[in-house]
Order: structure tokens, then C-alpha cells, then sequence
């Protein structure tokens, strides 16, 4: 018995030195585990708090984040995204974002927009800035001082008595759409805009005419009364804009509500379009974009996805035309309907939302602003965003897969 018991002491010692050393490789370990998981966890940076709910109100304008948020030197809270930098300023406790050229603003009068070279009243260094010896900055009148740009407020109508009903949403829609771009893309109607809601898709092509001064045959009443929902048209009677829309076109389904909202902002992004620049650009540019904001507005609008599959079969059978293609065999595309039709429409969606995805929201309008000025769309496209379009054509293709389940 006494000679499996070793009562050495010297060796007892090496036994607890060796013991002690274990246990310490083991909290070594534990410890490495635990600094990765959180190296991990800190690797996918987010918004929060503040940040969270401006770039929730501004989602094409702000970006994905490209890091957490951080002290500033200065005091300000700051946060890098991909298209730009959110700001959280001490100096009066609003919240920002930047694209460089232009900063949204959630202050105390809710979101505003303006040039990075101006100011609001309300911000501390308006006049302070103004009066610096730097460039000249430009301090904002308060809204409610008249100015001399006269801006329009979009105005409903019920063109027969069974839109009305259904008009009430329309309207209330209509009012938060028309706040919402002017805080996502700074703008308001410089003309008149109405909305005439019309509860037959005939009754809407006898207004489509009346409303435009346009000359249609029967048969083209019958082709926009039969297959379109809506549609954006100059109006004569107001020399502004108007959206004509059916709202019988799937009234009485559970995606009516969904359906109207993405079609008005669709064709609401049109006349933003036609007012700030012009209605100039290629068509797939200008479709593309509209179906963007539609889809960022509206989500839930899921039928639609329907046109990115037909550009993921197009891509997988070696038959997708390109960007290029689109700029003058547009319409053709478009009135044969079918397939190619839907892929027009895909195809325009998915680029430019690529687009959007790297360069941000901002610059669209951008380049048509400039194509509205005289400026080759080419040539703006580039000194915007960087692209040119077989570019855009040969990256966005590389996400059409992935694209494809997404709106």
C-alpha cells in the first residue's frame, strides 16, 4: 500500500506547477474562443438608434453601413455607409446624412433636405457659417416665407362616383408620397400634378385623351383599357402633369391596396422625373428607376418579381439583349408584349437598381437632371456614377442570379 502513495514533496510541487499551467491554457483558450466570437459578431457593422431611424426613413439615399458608429474628435457621432456619412452633431442634436452634395436632415422640423452649401435656420453655425470667410453659404428662408418659386401640392380627383370610395386611400397615399420625395430627393412639383381616378379602364383612355390632347384610335383605347393601370401624361388643362390611373384594375383582391400604391409611386417618380428634368434619358433609365422606388416604397408588392425571373431564364438561355439594345428597341420590346415585355422591365429594374446599390439613390436623378440640361446621357451617366453603360451592363448581369429573388 505504501508504495503506490509517493509523498515526495518536490514532486508534489511539479504536479501543481503542471496543473496550474494546464488550467491556464484552458482560460487561454476560453478566452481566444471568446475574443473571436465577438471579432465575428463586430465584422457585420448596423445601424442603431438614431442612425437606424433616419437610414429606415431614406433607405436608397443612405446606403449599407460600411462600419459601427463612432466619437468623432470634435464630439459628433459619425458612421461611414456606402454611400455617404452619417452625422450626429452635438453642437444642436440633429441627426444627418451626406452623400457630399447634399445632406438630409432629421431636426426639429422633422426630415429636411438641402445643398451641403446652405443651412436651415435652425441649424447653430447658419449664420455664423454664412459669415465665415469660406465659401458662401446659403441660409435657407423659413417655409413659411413666400418665395418666388410657387410649388404644388398634388391634387385627387374622382372622376365617377365608384372611385370615390376607394379614392380616400388614394388620396391619403398621395399626401405621403408627395412629403416623402420631397425629403428623399429634395423635391416638390414646380407644376401642377393631378391624379384622376376613373373605376373603368375605358372611361380612364377616353380621359388619357382628354387630358392630353392626344389623338387615339379606337383601337389603342381599347389596348390601354384592356392592359394598363395607370399611366403619367402632360395635361393640358393645367400645363402641368397628370397620372390617370383604374382603380378597378384589381379592386376586390387582397393585393389591391399593395398593387395601387406601387403602381402611384411608380408613376409619381415619372413626373418627378418629367419636372426636374425634362422627361429626358433613356426610357429603361427612367422605367428602371420608377420600378426601384416602387419596390423600396412598396415591398410588399411581390407579383412584380415576376419580371426579374424572366431576365434570370433570358440570362441562363444566352439570350439577354443588353443595356445598350434597350435605348432604341425599347418600345419594340414593350408592345410585343408577353415575355419580352416583362424583360424590358426587368432588365431595366435590376440595372439600375445595381446602380443604385453602388453609387446610391441621389445620383439617378442627377444624371437625368444634367441629360435635362443638354448633357448626353452617356456622358452624364459617367461623370456622375463612375459608369458607363456597357459597364453597368457587365456587372449588373454578375447579380441577375441572386437578383432575381429579390425586389
Amino acid at each position: 500500500m505504501s508504495t503506490c502513495l509517493n509523498t515526495d514533496p518536490t514532486r508534489k510541487a511539479n504536479i501543481l506547477v503542471t496543473l496550474r499551467y494546464l488550467l491556464a491554457l484552458v482560460c487561454l483558450a476560453a478566452t481566444l474562443a471568446t475574443s473571436t466570437g465577438v471579432a465575428s459578431a463586430q465584422a457585420a457593422p448596423e445601424f442603431r438608434l438614431g442612425f437606424k431611424a433616419l437610414a429606415e426613413q431614406i433607405p436608397i439615399v443612405v446606403g449599407q453601413p460600411l462600419e459601427n458608429e463612432h466619437w468623432g474628435a470634435n464630439g459628433d457621432s459619425l458612421q461611414q455607409t456606402s454611400n455617404g456619412l452619417m452625422v450626429w452633431r452635438k453642437a444642436d442634436n440633429w441627426t444627418a446624412f451626406t452623400d457630399g452634395a447634399r445632406t438630409w436632415v432629421n431636426g426639429p422640423l422633422g426630415m429636411q433636405t438641402r445643398g451641403n452649401d446652405e443651412r436651415f435656420p435652425w441649424e447653430k453655425d447658419s449664420q455664423a457659417v454664412a459669415a465665415a470667410a469660406r465659401p458662401p453659404i446659403r441660409v435657407i428662408p423659413d417655409p413659411t416665407t413666400p418665395t418666388s418659386q410657387q410649388l404644388h401640392t398634388p391634387v385627387v380627383k374622382a372622376m365617377d362616383e365608384e372611385s370615390k370610395g376607394p379614392g380616400v386611400m388614394v388620396t391619403a397615399y398621395m399626401r405621403e408620397l408627395d412629403a416623402k420625395w420631397a425629403t428623399v430627393w429634395g423635391w416638390r412639383p414646380k407644376k401642377p400634378v393631378t391624379v384622376y381616378l376613373y373605376f373603368d379602364g375605358h372611361r380612364m383612355a377616353e380621359g388619357i385623351a382628354s387630358v392630353s390632347g392626344l389623338t387615339m384610335t379606337d383601337a389603342r383605347k381599347n389596348e390601354i383599357a384592356t392592359t394598363i393601370a395607370g399611366m403619367k401624361v402632360r395635361d393640358r388643362n393645367t400645363g402641368g402633369w397628370a397620372v390617370l390611373m383604374n382603380l378597378n384594375k384589381w379592386y376586390g383582391t387582397d393585393k389591391w391596396a399593395i398593387r395601387t400604391k406601387h403602381l402611384l409611386t411608380h408613376e409619381y417618380t415619372h413626373v418627378m422625373q418629367s419636372d426636374a428634368a425634362g422627361g429626358l434619358g433613356p426610357t429603361w433609365f427612367q422605367e428602371g428607376m420608377a420600378e426601384l422606388a416602387a419596390f423600396v416604397e412598396v415591398p410588399e408588392a411581390t407579383p412584380y418579381l415576376d419580371r426579374s425571373r424572366y431576365v434570370a431564364g433570358s440570362l441562363d438561355r444566352g439570350d439577354l439583349p443588353s443595356l445598350r439594345s434597350l435605348q432604341t428597341g425599347w418600345q419594340e420590346m414593350v408592345k410585343s408584349g408577353g415575355e419580352r415585355g416583362q424583360l424590358a422591365y426587368g432588365m431595366s429594374y435590376l440595372a439600375v437598381k445595381y446602380l443604385s446599390d453602388n453609387v446610391g439613390g441621389m445620383p439617378l436623378l442627377q444624371v437625368l437632371e444634367r441629360t435635362g440640361r443638354g448633357e448626353q446621357f452617356e456622358s452624364a451617366l459617367q461623370s456622375v456614377t463612375g459608369y458607363t453603360v456597357d459597364r453597368l451592363d457587365t456587372e449588373y448581369r454578375q447579380i441577375i442570379p441572386a437578383s432575381a429573388t429579390e425586389p
